[in-house]
C-alpha cells in the first residue's frame, strides 16, 4: 500500500464522504485529496464551512497561517496539510480561551494567543524559518515564548537514505557546530557548495532534522537580538532580516515587544500528529523520535555552550498528547475529521 494510501485508510479519509466533498490536487497523484470548493468560494470561507467554524478570530489566523514561504494557501485545503492541522488545533488561543501546557524546566504556561508562520533569520539575504506556530504565554510572572515546528505526515512520507544541504549552513555560526558533530554520516560535496548528511544510510526523515537545525539558528538569532534591544543596541541582522510585507512586519514586531516586556522565557520544540497512534505495526513516530531526541540534546548543548537561555525541548509533543481531553476545544468536524471512531 502507498504511505498517503495507508494515511488516509488510517484516519478514516478513504470513506464515500470524504470521496465525495474532495478532489485530487493533481492527475498525477492517486492520493493526496483536498476540499472541494464551491463555486465562487474561496479557501477561507471553504474551511469555514466544512468545519462549521463561527469564531471571526479564524479569518485572522488563517492570513497569518498562509504567509509563509511554502505557498500555504494553496496547500492548506489539503487533507494532510500540516500548516491545516496546526491552524485548526491553534487557532482559538485567547485570552478567553487560554490553552495551559506543562514545560519541562519552566512549570505550567498558560498560552493566550498564537501567531502562525513567524519568521526568523537563518542565511543572511536567504528565506527565513517559517515557525508553524508560536505561542505567547506567562508562567511565574515571566512571558513564555514557544516557538513549534508542526508535523502531521512528514515523518512518514518524507523518509530518504540522503538530503543535499547548502555549504552556507557550515559557514554559520550557529549551525557550523552542529552540523560538524552531526551524530550520524556527514560527506562533503566535490564541489564544495553542498554536504549531505544520513543516518547510516538507512531511510530517515532527513529533512525535518535539518529544519530543526534551521529553526534553532533563528530563534538563537531572534533570543540574541532582543538581547542587544534590552541592552540599548541594535539588533540590526538578528531580528530584521527577513524580507515581508507590511502587514506581516507588524505581526513580526507584536512578538518583539511581548519579548522586551519583561524576563522572558524562549522555548524551542515540535509537535506531531501520531497517525497511527493505533496501529502498533507502524513505527516511523518512535524511529523518528529517536533521531530527533539525539539532535535535540546535541542542539541543546550547542546553546548552553554558546551562552544562550534558550530552552530546548528533547522530545516533540503529540497532538494527541497535548490535546488530550480537550475535544470540546474543536468544533465537532474537526474532532471527527482528526479523532474519527
Amino acid at each position: 500500500m502507498r504511505k498517503l494510501e495507508s494515511i488516509y485508510k488510517a484516519m478514516k479519509w478513504d470513506s464515500v464522504d470524504y470521496i465525495n466533498t474532495t478532489v485530487l490536487t493533481s492527475k498525477n497523484n492517486k492520493d493526496s485529496r483536498a476540499f472541494c470548493l464551491l463555486p465562487e468560494e474561496d479557501t477561507l470561507t471553504a474551511l469555514k464551512r466544512v468545519f462549521s467554524i463561527k469564531d471571526c478570530n479564524f479569518d485572522e489566523k488563517f492570513g497569518q497561517a498562509c504567509s509563509g514561504s511554502g505557498q500555504e494557501e494553496r496547500r492548506i485545503s489539503t487533507l494532510h496539510s500540516s500548516s491545516l492541522c496546526a491552524l485548526l488545533f491553534f487557532y482559538n488561543v485567547t485570552e478567553k480561551h487560554p490553552l495551559k501546557i506543562e514545560i519541562k524546566n519552566v512549570g505550567e504556561v498558560a498560552f493566550f494567543d498564537v501567531i502562525f508562520e513567524y519568521q526568523n533569520c537563518v542565511i543572511e539575504d536567504s528565506n527565513p524559518s517559517n515557525m508553524d506556530v508560536t505561542l505567547l504565554g506567562k508562567c511565574q510572572n515571566k512571558n513564555v515564548i514557544l516557538f513549534l515546528e508542526s508535523k502531521f505526515s512528514e515523518y512518514i512520507t518524507g523518509m530518504q537514505k540522503c538530503l543535499h544541504i547548502n555549504s552556507a549552513y557550515l559557514k554559520e555560526e550557529i549551525s557550523r557546530p552542529i552540523y560538524e558533530n552531526w551524530p550520524w554520516d556527514k560527506k562533503d560535496d566535490e564541489s564544495g557548495q553542498e554536504f549531505s548528511v544520513s543516518v547510516s544510510e538507512s531511510p530517515a526523515y532527513l529533512g525535518g532534522l535539518k529544519q530543526m537545525i534551521s529553526h534553532y539558528v533563528g530563534v538563537r538569532k531572534f533570543e540574541r537580538g532582543i538581547q542587544k534591544l534590552k541592552q540599548g543596541r541594535c539588533a540590526g541582522k538578528d531580528l530584521y532580516n527577513v524580507v515581508n510585507n507590511a502587514k506581516k512586519q507588524l505581526i513580526q514586531e507584536k512578538l518583539r515587544k511581548f519579548a522586551l516586556e519583561r524576563e522572558t522565557v524562549i522555548v524551542l520544540g515540535s509537535i506531531l500528529f501520531d497517525v497511527y497512534a493505533n496501529d502498533v505495526t507502524h513505527t516511523e513516530l518512535q524511529e523518528y523520535e529517536m533521531l530527533y531526541k539525539k539532535l535535540m540534546k546535541q542542539i541543546s548543548e550547542a546553546a548552553v555552550q554558546s551562552g544562550s537561555d534558550l530552552h530546548i525541548l528533547d522530545n516533540f509533543f503529540t497532538y494527541q498528547q497535548l490535546f488530550k481531553n480537550k475535544k470540546e476545544w474543536m468544533t465537532k468536524q474537526i474532532c471527527d475529521f482528526y479523532y474519527s471512531e
